[in-house]
């Protein structure tokens, strides 16, 4: 069974994120891309503000940024936040860095 990127298809990694799914009883339910992609189309609508501070969905976006500059540098640690001037950071280093995976 093909399991999803980066996990080498081994099906045991589903058990052990849905044990540590488990192990969080106050994750949120709706926490996915559609959720929050729903929630900011609902705002540009209404008129009414994001329900969460901007710093939250920026933090998400360094956090994927962090962890494809670790991956390209063989798995070492990144600290956060990455510098403003970091090639990971900039639009010109998102063009040019991370592994790109065939479709």
């Amino acid at each position: 069974a093909r399991v999803g990127f980066g996990s080498d298809h081994d099906p045991s990694l589903v058990d052990r994120l849905e044990a540590l799914a488990g192990a969080i009883p106050d994750a949120p339910i709706n926490a996915s891309e559609i959720h929050q992609s729903r929630l900011w189309l609902q705002s540009i609508i209404t008129g009414k503000p994001m329900p969460v501070p901007i710093e939250v969905p920026r933090n998400h976006v360094e956090l994927v940024r962090a962890s494809y500059k670790s991956q390209e540098a063989g798995g070492v640690p990144v600290a956060l936040p990455l510098a403003s001037d970091d090639p990971f950071y900039t639009f010109q280093g998102r063009l040019t860095h991370g592994k790109r995976i065939p479709t």
